[in-house]
């Protein structure tokens, strides 16, 4: 018997009428489809009668973007199941490091109390160790690395002497090596950039603009007082210019609340004069509270930041920056989810979370560690290759649970058309009491709007609507 196929739940659908067509976006993919009403509505006539489709070859395009799925499929078990394998048998070792707790900025909605303490050398070479044993005994062909912080540039050192060592066990294993960098831009200099990208294989590099002047200035400054707008900006001119773009990525981080939100649109508008719309990647991301900061009283809610953030979206587009509004299949919600994916902080200790490092208030990551704490440090970790602290394991898994909290339906993530590009989008905001639905979830309807405008649909009709209804 021919397998049978039925629309998927996991669907948001726009109308066309102009053009008697629907635009379907798959929740499980991301892919967009675009086809005729007529023939949207004999396939949802078919799924409801379970009757469904069999003529496979005919309806690819759907099952590829997995709008059409087995009629006895449990989609929620699948989604999970599918994140799951996908940690399970992937072969890139990522890890997050600090190499320094300090930062010379002054921002006033960040969640970390900096410290004037780098990741020591012994440190350097204990992680090092450790993570020739990660690629060595767990599977892994590619070691990727994100330079974070406090801000990473001012141990420049720590990252020079790291790459050297990291890159050296990378030869010695044949694994792939490559990483990126998130930085204030402050320090990111022509020289500095060429260096990232040409001598510590950094292959993105990305800063964060607040809106204009006045407004990042206001938010963002540097530690003793005084601007950084006009210093990063210039950096960024810098970088594009000095660093070819098929050699990093370059992008720029717009944090928003109700203060600047109406900059935004004069900040687009600056680069886009700059020549930099081609050049760079944007996105705003929605300030709110964690950590050392609490309150955030000028924060969004999650609702009305979906509603706010459209706006920026069109305006994008309108620009003529290339960002896809939609967002795509996501296998792992996060590094919590990514099997031995750690932060390592400028102690050496070990955590899933790049939101618990350098937070005094560690109480409040509730089920994220063990206590609030790190499951780990390099200090004490691995001896001559062989695992030193025989409860890492236990205690690692154990802070992995998202996929069974998901399987329980202890979050409504689990039951959400939009799971299979979110992921449940943030562990620790839901275990803390908050919902961490992303923009997309209040406008994703908008979102495939503008997709739509773009041509971004695949185009789908079949010959006639009787091939729909075909049995074979």
């Amino acid at each position: 018997m021919a397998k049978r196929w039925i629309l998927s739940t996991r669907r948001v659908v726009v109308e066309k009428p102009v053009r008697d067509a629907v635009v379907v976006y798959s929740g499980r993919t991301g892919k967009l489809i675009e086809m005729p009403a007529e023939t949207w509505r004999t396939l949802i006539y078919e799924s409801t009668t379970y009757e469904g489709v069999t003529n496979a070859t005919d309806f690819k395009p759907l099952i590829e973007a997995e709008l059409l799925v087995p009629w006895d499929q449990n989609e929620r078990e699948f989604l999970i199941d599918r994140n799951a394998r996908a940690s399970a048998v992937s072969r890139t070792l990522y890890q997050v490091i600090m190499p320094s707790g300090n930062c010379n900025f002054g921002c006033d909605y960040c969640g970390q109390t900096h410290l004037d303490k780098k990741l020591s050398f012994d440190d350097c070479d204990r992680l090092r160790d450790r993570i020739r044993v990660l690629l060595t005994t767990r599977g892994f062909s590619d070691l990727a690395v994100c330079w974070f912080g406090g801000e990473p540039l001012i141990a420049l050192d720590r990252i020079r002497y790291l790459t050297s060592e990291l890159y050296e066990v990378c030869t010695d294993v044949s694994a792939s090596y490559s990483s990126k960098i998130v930085t204030n831009g402050m320090l990111l200099s022509a020289a500095v950039s060429k260096e990232l990208v040409e001598e510590h294989s950094v292959r993105g590099i990305e800063v964060t603009l607040d809106g204009t002047a006045s407004h990042h200035n206001a938010r963002r400054p540097q530690r003793g007082g005084g601007g950084t707008f006009l210093n990063i900006l210039g950096n960024l001119q810098d970088v594009a210019d000095t660093v070819q773009p098929e050699a990093a990525r370059l992008g720029v981080r717009c944090n928003v609340d109700r203060r600047n939100y109406d900059s935004t649109f004069a900040l687009i508008d600056q680069l886009a004069d700059m020549g930099l719309k081609d050049r760079v990647y944007f996105y705003c991301a929605p300030v709110y509270a964690w950590g050392d900061a609490p309150g955030q009283s000028h924060a969004f809610t999650r609702q009305e930041w979906g509603e706010a953030e459209i706006s920026i979206l069109r305006y994008l587009a309108a620009t003529g920056f290339s960002n896809n509004p939609l967002p795509s299949e996501k296998l792992n919600t996060c590094m919590h989810t990514r099997r031995d994916s750690h932060v390592v902080d400028p102690d050496g200790k070990l955590f899933t979370c790049t939101e618990i490092p350098l937070v005094t208030d560690a109480s409040s990551t509730v089920n994220l560690t063990v206590g609030g704490n790190s499951i780990g440090n390099v200090k004490h970790l691995w001896y001559d290759g062989h695992l030193s602290d025989e409860s890492y394991d236990s205690r690692d898994r154990s802070s992995r649970s998202w996929g069974q909290e998901l399987r329980d339906e202890m979050w409504p993530c689990a039951n959400c058309e939009l799971l299979g590009v979110c992921g449940g989008a943030c562990p620790k905001q839901w275990r803390e009491g908050n919902r961490a639905c992303p923009g997309y979830k209040f406008n994703i309807s908008d979102r495939i709007q503008i997709a739509s405008e773009q041509g971004r649909a695949i185009q789908f009709a079949p010959n006639t609507v009787e091939s729909i209804t075909k049995k074979t």
